[in-house]
């Protein structure tokens, strides 16, 4: 009975639960799941709340079908999130399911999904599958069917039936991993340009977009081949945008469907054309393939520079400068470069940016952030200090030259917190006193903000490195010296050997171990910190590897590190959708060339063996 549980001693969303069995009482839906099941999350309440769900979804007077939905979802491990997750589930398969022969066809489409969470009676689905008429319904339990019994699901596959039911077949084959059986790809792509509407609890995604993601890698190229040939053009738009969202989680889609969809660079529809620009923009360096299209795109940039956002110009533009095709910069030297983080260095780029940067002066920034490898632009910017002032200082700082011109505007970075302008300073006078209190105020961690959260609070913090969250960490250029020593004490609170949980701290991190080493010239007590930094989804990644392999030297639990993250999934997981597979790409071939120069020194017996981490210090 309801009045037998202690609802004070749980909670739900809103705190203590003890309003939740009037709520239940009046089968109130809206109040129920919004306290229950917010977006997701499980509560202490929920799981105490099934049993009677689950009598709502027998008896309540109104919306038996959203409380059936609802008790299915709670199984859902794709719809609910928490370490109550398989308590919850257990408790939806322990109760008295809604019957599939429901008077209610909205009812029986509902009860199919439930079964389907519940792991079962397989031949319950089957049975009333048989003698099924309503579509929904069956559609319903073609997908559950996938699930409990995808051979069966495949031999019912309803080549005649209404766009969602064949939809349905095809998503259940393709979620069941088997071989798409003959004529799906077809049914489905049909069914698609017919218009699809199966309830959210089966599909969290456009249909495309679900059928892709949820394809094999053999089934995807199959969907593809006949979407891409459908005579809809929202179709083919849609199936050009799954190709981009599938590239984010699987390293062979790119290869596998890029190619696919450039075909229709030439579709009549200019709607489709722009999708593929676009997808070519996000999915990384086999958009090389068709850089002289792009280029020809680009070239618009020059037509319509009061309005780039709205024009194919600009994906195509981007998508040049990631590709390091010096085009880019020919056929829009003035524009402004929304990341230019992400623009790669290339000898013929940095020729053209040259010849640019007197009347460009914004494509200063582009080779500090390019580092020594913008050496030779060092005389170009020396001539725009007097224009420029900081912005050329900067890049100069960061390049690793130290100019005397440069001096007078490397004192106000500095004081900034710029690490390589202050480092600059004491390469240049011998004075660490700059470099000295910006790193104190690097290593002093940030006041909680007042408001704001996540990103927005971290670039607002007060003592917030000067290092964009989002960039390929670039660290400072120190030199060796014992003047670094009293900076050492705040930098050795950082050497945790535990990789820390934020961004910023992790950079903190990189640094301190690099004022360490620069001030003791001893290696040892830096590197189980920097190993423990070799972990997906940390854009600093690769320069840590590089800078514990420069430490280290051969280093066989480096490699091992490096060998799981170059396998399964991307190392890069979160951030720009259009940047992901860039940057994951771009970080990939970095640590490669870290193992490759590494392997040849690791004796092989070490490197199967040996994961001490203990290592002898180099001098």
């Amino acid at each position: 009975m309801i009045d037998d549980i202690d609802w004070a001693a749980l909670e739900h969303a809103e705190g203590r639960a003890d309003d939740l069995p009037g709520l239940l009482r009046d089968a109130e839906f809206d109040a129920i799941a919004d306290l229950i099941f917010p977006q997701g999350t499980l509560y202490s309440a929920t799981v105490a709340a099934v049993p009677f769900l689950a009598g709502l979804a027998h008896h309540a007077p109104a919306r038996r079908d959203e409380f059936t939905w609802l008790l299915g979802m709670l199984a859902d491990r794709s719809h609910a999130y928490g370490e109550l997750s398989d308590e919850v589930r257990a408790a939806v398969a322990a109760q008295s399911l809604p019957p599939l022969d429901d008077p209610d066809p909205r009812v029986r489409a509902a009860a199919a999904y439930v079964v389907a969470r519940a792991d079962g009676p397989v031949t319950l689905l089957h049975e009333r599958f048989a003698i099924e008429t309503d579509p929904t319904v069956r559609s319903s339990l073609l997908l559950a069917l996938g699930e409990l019994d995808p051979a069966g699901a495949a031999a019912r596959f309803p080549s005649n039936g209404t766009a969602d039911e064949r939809y349905a077949a095809g998503l259940a084959a393709v979620r069941a991993g088997v071989p798409l059986p003959a004529g799906v790809p077809a049914a489905v792509t049909a069914a698609l340009d017919d218009g699809v509407d199966l309830h959210y609890a089966w599909i969290r995604r456009e249909p495309v977009e679900e059928l892709l993601l949820s394809a094999t890698d053999e089934g995807a190229a199959e969907l593809i081949d006949t979407l891409i040939l459908s005579a809809e053009p929202a179709t083919r738009r849609a199936a050009v945008f799954a190709v981009a969202e599938r590239s984010r989680y699987h390293r062979s889609a790119p290869a596998d469907l890029v190619p696919k969809i450039a075909r229709l660079l030439a579709d009549p529809d200019a709607g489709v054309r722009d999708e593929v620009i676009s997808t070519l923009r996000s999915t990384g360096s086999i958009a090389g393939r068709y850089r002289d299209q792009l280029a020809a795109i680009a070239i618009d940039h020059a037509a319509t520079p009061r309005r780039p956002g709205i024009t194919p110009a600009r994906p195509a533009w981007e998508t040049l400068q990631r590709l390091g095709d010096p085009r880019w910069v020919e056929s829009a030297p003035t524009l402004r470069i929304r990341e230019p983080r992400w623009v790669p260095y290339t000898c013929e780029v940095l020729d053209v940016v040259r010849r640019h940067l007197p009347n460009c002066h914004h494509l200063v920034d582009l080779l500090g952030l390019w580092g020594p490898q913008a050496a030779a632009a060092v005389p170009d910017l020396i001539a725009l200090l007097p224009q420029t002032g900081a912005l050329a200082a900067r890049a100069l700082a960061r390049i690793g030259y130290t100019s005397p011109e440069a001096l007078p505007h490397l004192g106000p970075l500095a004081a900034d917190g710029d690490l390589d302008a202050a480092a600059a300073i004491r390469r240049l006078t011998g004075d660490p006193q700059p470099l000295l209190t910006a790193l104190t105020a690097w290593f002093d961690p940030p006041p909680p903000p007042a408001v704001g959260f996540g990103l927005t609070a971290l670039l607002q913090a007060r003592h917030a490195p000067r290092h964009d969250p989002w960039m390929s960490t670039r660290l400072p250029l120190l030199h060796p010296g014992s003047d670094l020593m009293p900076v050492v004490p705040a930098a050795r609170t950082y050497l945790t050997g535990v990789c820390h949980p934020t961004y910023a701290e992790r950079v903190r991190q990189m640094v301190a171990a690099l004022v360490v080493v620069a001030a003791t010239g001893e290696t040892a007590e830096v590197l189980p910190t920097l190993r423990s930094l070799i972990v997906r989804d940390f854009y600093g990644v690769a320069d840590t590897a590089e800078l514990l392999a420069d430490l280290a030297g051969p280093d066989d639990e480096l490699l091992h590190r490096i060998d799981l993250l170059l396998t399964g999934e991307r190392i890069i997981r979160t951030g720009p959708a259009v940047d992901i597979i860039w940057i994951d790409e771009a970080i990939s071939a970095r640590l490669q060339a870290v193992h490759d120069r590494l392997r040849p020194a690791v004796p092989a017996a070490a490197q199967c063996v040996n994961r001490s981490g203990t290592h002898m210090r180099r001098g």
